[in-house]
């Protein structure tokens, strides 16, 4: 679950974007999801991410990306994932 906390700090804060994602440790999990604003749809977010080899799962109906912080995923591939999500968003 830290992963996953560090994981939403380093979401908060960043324009264009809201964390839907519970931040309540008792009933929060490992994934985060995020919902975006109208100047980016979430399937061009995939493709850039996609394009970076960093898996992210789209959810169509909220405009939003889930992100899956799972024991092979590392502080460093969010930092690189949150790189990508920033420029998008530029």
């Amino acid at each position: 679950m830290a992963l996953a906390q560090y994981c939403q700090q380093q979401l908060q804060g960043i324009d264009g974007l809201e964390i839907i994602s519970n931040d309540v440790p008792e009933l929060s999990t490992a994934i985060v999801s995020f919902s975006l604003d109208e100047k980016l749809h979430n399937r061009e977010l995939y493709n850039k991410m996609r394009e970076q080899k960093i898996i992210i799962k789209t959810l169509p109906q909220y405009n939003a990306i889930r992100i899956s912080n799972h024991m092979f995923t590392t502080n460093k591939d969010v930092d690189q994932m949150i790189a990508v999500l920033k420029q998008a968003l530029v």
